[in-house]
Protein backbone atom coordinates (compact mmCIF):
# COMPACT_ATOMS: atom_id res chain seq x y z
CA UNK A 1 0.00 0.00 0.00
CA UNK A 2 2.96 2.21 0.89
CA UNK A 3 3.78 1.78 -2.87
CA UNK A 4 0.66 2.59 -4.49
CA UNK A 5 -0.53 5.59 -2.22
CA UNK A 6 -0.91 7.68 -5.07
CA UNK A 7 -3.73 5.52 -6.50
CA UNK A 8 -5.69 5.57 -3.96
CA UNK A 9 -8.13 8.69 -4.93
CA UNK A 10 -8.59 6.69 -8.01
CA UNK A 11 -9.18 3.64 -6.68
CA UNK A 12 -10.96 4.02 -3.22
CA UNK A 13 -14.48 5.30 -5.10
CA UNK A 14 -14.39 2.05 -7.30
CA UNK A 15 -13.57 -0.19 -4.13
CA UNK A 16 -16.98 1.34 -2.88
CA UNK A 17 -18.53 0.73 -5.94
CA UNK A 18 -17.66 -2.61 -6.09
CA UNK A 19 -18.65 -3.34 -2.91
CA UNK A 20 -22.32 -2.08 -3.81
CA UNK A 21 -22.61 -3.99 -6.89
CA UNK A 22 -22.36 -0.87 -8.99
CA UNK A 23 -18.63 -1.38 -10.85
CA UNK A 24 -18.07 -4.92 -12.46
CA UNK A 25 -20.88 -6.28 -10.67
CA UNK A 26 -21.23 -9.57 -12.95
CA UNK A 27 -17.63 -10.25 -12.04
CA UNK A 28 -18.35 -10.12 -8.60
CA UNK A 29 -20.48 -12.95 -9.34
CA UNK A 30 -17.27 -15.14 -10.19
CA UNK A 31 -15.76 -13.61 -7.00
CA UNK A 32 -18.49 -14.27 -4.78
CA UNK A 33 -18.99 -17.81 -6.24
CA UNK A 34 -15.45 -19.04 -6.72
CA UNK A 35 -13.21 -17.60 -4.33
CA UNK A 36 -16.11 -16.85 -1.22
CA UNK A 37 -17.71 -20.22 -1.93
CA UNK A 38 -21.22 -19.35 -2.01
CA UNK A 39 -21.71 -21.29 -5.41
CA UNK A 40 -22.58 -19.91 -8.69
CA UNK A 41 -26.39 -20.02 -8.41
CA UNK A 42 -27.35 -19.03 -5.00
CA UNK A 43 -24.46 -15.89 -6.24
CA UNK A 44 -26.44 -15.71 -9.14
CA UNK A 45 -30.02 -15.71 -7.75
CA UNK A 46 -28.79 -12.99 -4.35
CA UNK A 47 -27.38 -10.67 -7.66
CA UNK A 48 -30.84 -10.16 -8.93
CA UNK A 49 -32.44 -9.81 -5.66
CA UNK A 50 -29.97 -7.17 -4.75
CA UNK A 51 -30.86 -4.20 -7.13
CA UNK A 52 -34.56 -4.21 -6.67
CA UNK A 53 -34.43 -4.83 -3.06
CA UNK A 54 -31.47 -1.89 -2.61
CA UNK A 55 -34.47 0.46 -4.67
CA UNK A 56 -36.96 -0.64 -2.57
CA UNK A 57 -34.48 0.13 0.55
CA UNK A 58 -33.89 3.47 -0.59
CA UNK A 59 -37.77 4.24 -0.86
CA UNK A 60 -37.99 2.55 2.57
CA UNK A 61 -35.63 5.24 3.76
CA UNK A 62 -37.50 8.17 2.48
CA UNK A 63 -40.60 6.99 4.06
CA UNK A 64 -39.08 6.61 7.47
CA UNK A 65 -37.47 10.11 6.87
CA UNK A 66 -40.73 11.65 5.75
CA UNK A 67 -42.90 10.32 8.97
CA UNK A 68 -39.95 11.79 10.98
CA UNK A 69 -38.11 8.40 12.17
CA UNK A 70 -34.60 8.92 12.47
CA UNK A 71 -32.50 7.00 9.85
CA UNK A 72 -29.18 7.70 11.09
CA UNK A 73 -28.40 4.53 12.29
CA UNK A 74 -29.16 2.84 9.09
CA UNK A 75 -26.43 5.47 7.29
CA UNK A 76 -24.00 4.90 9.77
CA UNK A 77 -23.85 1.25 9.23
CA UNK A 78 -23.82 1.75 5.59
CA UNK A 79 -21.35 4.43 5.96
CA UNK A 80 -19.15 2.47 7.99
CA UNK A 81 -19.30 -0.35 5.62
CA UNK A 82 -18.64 1.97 2.76
CA UNK A 83 -15.54 3.96 5.03
CA UNK A 84 -14.19 -0.17 5.40
CA UNK A 85 -14.27 -0.63 1.13
CA UNK A 86 -12.93 2.76 0.72
CA UNK A 87 -9.72 1.98 2.92
CA UNK A 88 -9.14 -2.09 2.17
CA UNK A 89 -10.82 -3.90 -0.69
CA UNK A 90 -14.08 -3.93 -2.08
CA UNK A 91 -15.32 -7.07 -1.57
CA UNK A 92 -19.40 -7.61 -0.90
CA UNK A 93 -18.24 -9.29 2.16
CA UNK A 94 -18.21 -5.94 3.86
CA UNK A 95 -21.50 -5.11 2.78
CA UNK A 96 -23.13 -7.88 5.02
CA UNK A 97 -24.05 -5.62 7.92
CA UNK A 98 -26.27 -3.57 5.51
CA UNK A 99 -27.42 -6.43 3.39
CA UNK A 100 -29.14 -7.30 6.84
CA UNK A 101 -30.87 -4.20 6.77
CA UNK A 102 -31.92 -4.09 3.41
CA UNK A 103 -35.13 -6.42 3.67
CA UNK A 104 -36.16 -4.62 7.06
CA UNK A 105 -36.21 -0.98 4.79
CA UNK A 106 -37.73 -2.83 1.84
CA UNK A 107 -40.43 -3.79 3.54
CA UNK A 108 -41.28 -0.18 4.21
CA UNK A 109 -40.77 1.01 1.58
CA UNK A 110 -43.44 -1.52 -0.21
CA UNK A 111 -45.93 -0.72 2.64
CA UNK A 112 -45.26 3.18 1.21
CA UNK A 113 -45.64 2.36 -2.18
CA UNK A 114 -48.75 0.47 -1.42
CA UNK A 115 -50.01 2.98 0.64
CA UNK A 116 -49.58 5.69 -1.76
CA UNK A 117 -51.86 3.84 -4.13
CA UNK A 118 -54.21 3.02 -1.81
CA UNK A 119 -54.49 6.05 0.18
CA UNK A 120 -56.25 7.85 -2.76
CA UNK A 121 -58.72 5.36 -4.34
CA UNK A 122 -62.70 6.14 -3.77
CA UNK A 123 -64.08 3.05 -1.98
CA UNK A 124 -67.12 1.68 -2.98
CA UNK A 125 -69.65 2.54 0.33
CA UNK A 126 -70.12 -0.54 2.24
CA UNK A 127 -73.46 -2.53 1.45
CA UNK A 128 -75.60 -1.65 3.91
CA UNK A 129 -75.44 1.55 2.55
CA UNK A 130 -76.75 1.35 -0.58
CA UNK A 131 -80.01 2.35 -1.47
CA UNK A 132 -82.79 -0.37 -2.08
CA UNK A 133 -84.36 -0.61 -5.63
Amino acid sequence: MKDHWRELPRVAPLRVLRMWDLFRARQNITLNAYFEGRGLWPTRIAYVQYYPLLALSVVGLVALRLRKVPILPFLAVAATVTITAASTFGITRYRAPVDGLLPVLAAGGIFFIYDGLTRNRVSAPPAADLPEQ
